[in-house]
C-alpha cells in the first residue's frame, strides 16, 4: 500500500493506493492514510477497502455519514468519476492502472463562513438575555440557553441550561456533552464547531441551504417520486407546480422531513435531514392546505396562545407580545386583531394560518397550496408576500396551480407522474417545453407526458448537490421543543375549549335544550303525576344521561385533528391534551346532569332531587362524555365518531340488567355487561331512589370509576397512535 501524497493542481491534494487487497483509513486522526480535518470529520471516518478491480468504501460509523455521489451509504463500490464526501472533504474518484486516486476538491457543502471565533473562557452562558457572553437572538432560543465550559486541557463541555428546544450534538439532544473536532453544535438556527481547537460559530444568518438527490417515495406499490433531484439556496421563492397528483405535496412533505422517503437523501447545511431532524425541526414551517383554525378564537387570541406554545417558555409577555406584534404587521392582519377567525375572508384567515408558522422565525417554510380558492388580485398579494417573507432570509417554497405572478418566484419546479421535469426560472420554462404560455406547458404535459420535457441541458437540476433519506439505518428520534410546563398546557388548552363551548351559540344551545325535552319525553311516557316511579324510568334517566354526555363530546377530537398536529410540532404535550378535554367536557357533562335533575324534579312531582339521586345521573353523564371523547379519538372521523355513537349504546341498553337479571344471562355476557357505564350507574340509582339505600356502594362506584379511567387511557392511547405514524 502506497500512501503517498502527490500535489497535481494548486490546491488540490491527491491520495494514490495500489489495489492490494488492504485496508487504509480516512478521518480527522494523524495515523489515518488519507488525514482530513475539517467539520464533519470524525476521528475515523471511514475505510477504503482495496480490492481489484473495484475498490470499496465502508462508512465507519462517522457522525454526518459516508457519501458518494451524493448519496448517504454504509458502503459502496468505487468508480472513476465518483464523488466521495466525508463532512466538509469532498473527493474526485479515478480508478485506473491498478490504483486509486482521490483528488480533494475545495467544494464548500455548506453556506457558513466560519468567521466567529469564540471567546476563550472557563465558562460562558449561551442565550438570547443580553447578560450572555455568548448571545444569539433568536424565538428559539431561550433566554439561558446553554453552558459552555472550557477545561485546563482546553476541552470544550456544553450542557443544556433547561432551554425549550434543546442542545444537540451531531443531530442528538443532550443535556451534557464533549464537544469533539468532529462534532457540530447546534443551538436554535445557530451552529458551532471546534476547528484547531478554537470553537466557531458558523456564520449563516439562519440560513438553510436545502440539497436532495435521488429521492424516491414509494406508497402501496406506487412510485409517487422517482429519483428526483433539486438544490434550494438560502432565501430562495421557490414554485412547486406541476398537474393534480404529479407529487408537489409528496415532495414537499419529504423535504420538509414530516415522510421518509424510501430513497434518496435530504441534506440541510450538508447535514443529513434524516439524522439530524430533532435539531432542525423546530426551524421548519409547514403550512397545510386546509386552515387548521378555531372559528370562534378571534386573531388575536389564536396569535397570543401560538407564541405561548412555540416561543421559547421563558419570554415574557412583553416579548411574546411584540412577537406578535411584528408578525400581524408584516401580514397586515393588525386590523383584524379583535375579529374571531370565522369572520374572515378566505385571503385573511390564509394569513393567519401562515402567520402562525412565521411566529417562531423558522428557517425554510413549505406552504402546500396556499392560494387555492384565491381571486387574481388575492393571488398577487400573496405572491408579493411570499417574495418579501423570502427577502427577510427566510426559504420559501409554495406549490401551487396559480399561473399568475410566477415571475415573483426565484425559481419554478415542474413535476409531473412523480418525475421533475422542469427546474429554472420561470421566464424559460414555457420556451424550454417548447410552447408560449405556462397554460400550454400543462396541455403540452398531458398529451406527451414525460416525452414532452425540456431537451434544455444546463436546468438546474443538474447542478443538484445533495441527497434525501433512506439509505442510512432508521430515523433519529425526533426530540420535540418543550414548549411551556405541562400544566401552562392544560390551562392554556381548556380557556380554549372553553371559549369555544361558550361562544358556539348553537351548539351550546342545542346541548342545553336537549335536556328538557329529553325530560318532556319522559313525561309523555311515564306521566309527570306518577305516585311510584319504576325502575325502568330510573333505566331511562341513566340512558338519556350517558347519550347526552357523549353526544357533547363526540366531535371534539375527531373534528380537529389538523390543530392538534399543528399544536403537536409546537411542543404540544398529548397528555395536557387529553387533560383538557376531558376537564372541560367533564365540567360541561357535569353542568348538563344537574339541569337533567332540576327538569325531572319540574316535570315529576315525586322525583327527589337531592344529592343522593343527582350524584349517579351527574356521573352517567360525565361517563358518556369519556365513552364520547373515546370515540371521537378512536374512530378518527367525525362521521364515524357519530356513527359509532349510537352503536355503543345499544350495549348499555342489553347489558344495564334491566331487560335480564345478570345471574339469567350467559358468562360471557355477564362479563360484557362489567364494560358498560349503564350497569354501575342505574345499579347506583336504583338503589337510591327504589329502594331508599345508601349512596355509597364502593364496588359499583369503584367499578364506574374504572371505566371513566379506561376510557381516559384508551383516549391517550389513540391520540398517541396517531403521532406514531406520523414523523414530527
Amino acid at each position: 500500500m502506497s500512501d503517498d501524497t502527490a500535489s497535481d493542481a494548486p490546491g488540490c491534494e491527491t491520495f494514490t493506493f495500489p489495489l492490494n487487497g488492504t485496508t487504509v483509513a480516512i478521518g480527522r486522526d494523524p495515523s489515518c492514510a488519507v488525514a482530513v480535518v475539517g467539520v464533519g470529520i470524525s476521528r475515523i471516518h471511514a475505510r477504503i477497502v482495496l480490492d481489484s478491480p473495484a475498490p470499496r468504501v465502508v462508512d465507519g460509523g462517522s457522525a454526518v455519514g459516508t457519501l458518494v455521489n451524493d448519496q448517504s451509504v454504509p458502503t459502496a463500490f468505487l468508480t472513476t468519476g465518483d464523488t466521495l464526501s466525508l463532512g466538509v472533504a469532498e473527493f474526485t474518484v479515478a480508478v485506473a492502472g491498478g490504483t486509486l486516486r482521490l483528488a480533494r476538491t475545495r467544494r464548500s457543502r455548506t453556506p457558513d463562513q466560519l468567521d466567529a471565533v469564540v471567546p476563550e473562557r472557563a465558562r460562558s452562558l449561551v442565550g438570547r438575555d443580553p447578560s450572555c457572553d455568548i448571545r444569539v437572538e433568536h424565538p428559539l432560543v431561550s433566554r439561558f440557553h446553554a453552558e459552555l465550559l472550557r477545561g485546563d486541557d482546553g476541552a470544550y463541555r456544553i450542557a443544556d441550561a433547561g432551554s425549550t428546544n434543546g442542545v444537540f450534538v451531531n443531530g442528538r439532544a443532550v443535556r451534557v456533552a464533549t464537544i469533539g473536532a468532529d462534532d457540530i453544535v447546534q443551538i436554535g438556527p445557530y451552529r458551532f464547531y471546534l476547528v484547531n481547537g478554537r470553537l466557531h460559530q458558523a456564520d449563516d444568518a439562519n440560513r438553510v441551504l436545502l440539497e436532495a438527490t435521488g429521492l424516491g417515495v414509494r406508497a402501496r406499490g406506487a412510485h409517487l417520486l422517482r429519483n428526483m433531484s433539486l438544490r434550494v439556496n438560502p432565501g430562495e421563492f421557490v414554485a412547486l407546480m406541476g398537474p393534480s397528483g404529479s407529487g408537489k405535496t409528496t415532495l414537499a412533505s419529504a423535504l420538509a422531513g414530516r415522510i421518509s422517503p424510501s430513497a434518496g437523501t435530504v441534506l440541510y447545511n450538508g447535514l443529513p435531514l434524516r439524522t439530524f431532524m430533532s435539531a432542525f425541526s423546530s426551524r421548519i414551517g409547514f403550512v397545510s392546505q386546509d386552515n387548521v383554525l378555531h372559528r370562534d378564537l378571534t386573531v388575536g387570541e389564536t396569535f397570543r396562545e401560538q407564541s405561548t406554545l412555540r416561543l421559547a417558555r421563558d419570554s415574557t409577555p412583553q416579548e411574546r407580545s411584540e412577537r406578535v406584534r411584528v408578525t400581524l404587521e408584516l401580514l397586515g392582519l393588525t386590523p383584524l386583531v379583535s375579529r374571531r377567525i370565522g369572520r374572515l375572508s378566505g385571503g385573511e384567515a390564509k394569513r393567519v394560518h401562515f402567520g402562525i408558522e412565521l411566529l417562531s422565525s423558522p428557517s425554510f417554510v413549505f406552504l402546500d397550496e396556499p392560494l387555492a380558492g384565491l381571486d387574481a388580485g388575492l393571488t398577487e398579494r400573496f405572491m408579493e408576500l411570499f417574495r418579501s417573507i423570502s427577502r427577510k432570509g427566510h426559504t420559501v417554497l409554495v406549490t401551487t396551480h396559480t399561473l399568475e405572478q410566477l415571475d415573483l418566484c426565484d425559481r419554478v419546479l415542474f413535476l409531473h407522474e412523480g418525475a421533475m421535469l422542469y427546474d429554472g426560472v420561470p421566464a424559460q420554462m414555457a420556451q424550454s417545453f417548447g410552447v408560449r404560455t405556462v397554460a400550454e406547458v400543462y396541455a403540452r404535459v398531458r398529451e406527451h407526458g414525460a416525452a414532452g420535457r425540456p431537451s434544455l441541458t444546463d436546468l438546474r437540476r443538474e447542478e443538484a448537490s445533495a441527497q434525501v433519506a433512506g439509505v442510512p439505518s432508521a430515523h433519529a428520534r425526533v426530540i420535540r421543543s418543550r414548549s411551556v410546563s405541562g400544566m401552562r398546557q392544560v390551562a392554556l388548552l381548556v380557556a380554549r375549549y372553553l371559549k369555544l363551548w361558550v361562544r358556539d351559540g348553537r351548539n351550546a344551545l342545542l346541548s342545553t335544550l336537549q335536556i328538557p325535552l329529553i325530560a318532556l319525553l319522559l313525561v309523555a311516557v311515564f306521566g309527570g303525576d306518577r305516585q311510584f316511579l319504576p325502575p325502568s324510568f330510573y333505566f331511562c334517566v341513566v340512558i338519556s344521561a350517558i347519550w347526552c354526555g357523549g353526544i357533547g363530546a363526540i366531535r371534539e377530537i375527531a373534528g380537529e385533528w389538523g390543530c392538534f398536529d399543528r399544536d403537536y410540532r409546537a411542543g404540544m404535550s398529548p397528555i395536557a391534551y387529553v387533560l383538557s378535554k376531558t376537564g372541560v367536557f367533564s365540567l360541561v357533562s357535569a353542568l348538563q346532569g344537574v339541569l337533567f335533575v332540576g327538569c325531572l324534579g319540574l316535570f315529576f312531582e315525586k322525583f327527589p332531587t337531592n344529592a343522593d339521586v343527582g350524584a349517579p345521573i351527574v356521573a352517567a353523564t360525565v361517563s358518556g362524555a369519556l365513552l364520547g371523547l373515546c370515540l371521537s379519538a378512536v374512530c378518527g372521523t367525525v362521521a364515524r365518531a357519530v356513527t359509532a355513537l349510537p352503536l355503543a349504546l345499544i350495549p348499555q341498553i342489553l347489558f344495564s340488567g334491566v331487560l335480564l337479571p345478570f345471574d339469567q344471562m350467559p358468562a360471557w355476557g355477564r362479563v360484557l355487561s362489567h364494560l358498560t357505564i349503564s350497569r354501575p350507574a342505574f345499579s347506583i340509582l336504583k338503589r337510591v331512589a327504589v329502594m331508599d339505600q345508601a349512596l355509597w356502594q364502593p364496588s359499583e362506584w369503584y367499578a364506574l370509576l374504572a371505566l371513566a379511567v379506561g376510557a381516559f387511557i384508551l383516549v391517550v392511547a389513540a391520540v398517541g397512535a396517531r403521532r406514531a405514524f406520523q414523523r414530527w
